[in-house]
């Protein structure tokens, strides 16, 4: 009876994220994927380019951050064959790791989800943790002696749709032709086609963890998700453990992120190093140990661990410098509370209740 109940919740949660997500705030999810279309498609290539150039170095480094950024290719196996070719291109490991870890933690889709899901302070917090993981693992490569590629290969680094990763973008040609359009909705395309599984097994956990809240069967207990830099420290460092047992990167780790925090059992870095715990995904570090070894691999995945942790704690610090804070009260709640009043915001949809504040 009570699995019934449980099952009938986690229906319930998976069409409420559903409908928050392409219903209620699609004035804010569709124009946010055509963004991040027309960007990516605009720059990737740019970005590319100036990689292969100048393969190594700060500059070289702040391009693959941006390249992983705008990669619409946010599949876990796409990115690391786009990294295969950048290192067979004589791109330092350092780079090239950028490049991953950029991608695999903070690309558009990403943040842009995330925002949607929880606040702007969630995918400004994920920016902003990527960017921190991102600097202390390239400070932490020369440890583990991961050596360039001997050899340099020649010929075009390849992409799923080659013929709009030419560089012949403009906005002229973006905006302006029905050709920008259709590769922009391509782009979007190829997105949903490298994330839908790992999506509907995260709306499926997501629904489920809110089910079990509401029964007050969650396991995790409460004071991780207090405002404490104690129980910041405990979230932080046990986040990322749970996410690679959750398995549901990309994307779907961001729909079970959120529902943990409104079980309000993790807190704000737990949160973000759960979704930065992406950059060591299993399959990922199973892939790199064919090629670095097992004891490199493993050195790096504990690296990136310490990193995706150091890199959440590090943003509330940044937060709070410029007087800024994040409770379980949302950033600019009162003005979209207002916005809902407009007729195109869909306000009979209701919103994403809280779980915890739900059953209380």
């Amino acid at each position: 009876m009570f699995l019934l109940e449980w099952l009938m919740w986690t229906k319930t949660w998976v069409w409420l994220y559903l409908q928050h997500t392409f219903i209620m705030m699609y004035w804010i999810t569709l124009p946010g994927l055509l963004a991040a279309a027309f960007l990516s498609l605009r720059y990737r290539a740019p970005l590319l380019a100036a990689v292969l150039k100048r393969p190594d170095g700060l500059g070289a480094g702040l391009s693959a951050v941006g390249l992983g950024f705008l990669d619409g290719d946010v599949g876990r196996a796409a990115r690391l064959r786009t990294m295969g070719g950048l290192r067979a291109r004589g791109v330092s490991a350092a780079v090239a790791f950028a490049y991953l870890l950029a991608g695999q933690a903070t690309s558009l889709p990403m943040v842009g989800l995330f925002t949607v899901l929880l606040g702007l302070e969630f995918g400004l917090g994920l920016l902003l943790g990527g960017l921190a993981m991102v600097l202390l693992a390239t400070l932490g490569f020369p440890i583990l002696g991961l050596a360039a590629p001997r050899q340099r290969e020649a010929g075009p680094l390849q992409y799923p749709a080659p013929g709009e990763a030419a560089g012949e973008w403009t906005w002229t040609r973006l905006l302006g032709s029905g050709a920008g359009w259709g590769a922009a909705v391509r782009w979007i395309g190829r997105v949903f086609k490298g994330t839908w599984l790992p999506s509907v097994a995260g709306l499926i956990v997501g629904g489920f963890i809110l089910a079990l809240d509401m029964h007050d069967a969650w396991i995790l207990p409460g004071w991780l998700g207090d405002e404490t830099w104690g129980a910041a420290l405990a979230s932080a460092f046990l986040a990322p453990l749970l996410a690679t047992v959750a398995f549901l990167f990309p994307l779907g780790n961001l729909v079970v992120a959120a529902s943990i925090w409104k079980t309000w059992t993790l807190s704000y870095p737990g949160i973000l190093s759960f979704v930065l715990a992406a950059s060591f995904h299993p399959l990922t570090l199973r892939t790199l140990s064919a090629q670095y070894g097992p004891k490199r691999t493993a050195g790096l995945g504990l690296l990136l661990y310490v990193t995706a942790c150091l890199g959440a704690l590090a943003v509330p610090i940044v937060l709070r410098v410029f007087g800024l804070e994040v409770t379980h009260v949302p950033w600019f709640r009162d003005l979209v509370d207002r916005m809902m009043g407009l007729p195109f915001t869909m306000l009979g949809t209701g919103g994403m209740p809280g779980g915890r504040m739900m059953s209380h």
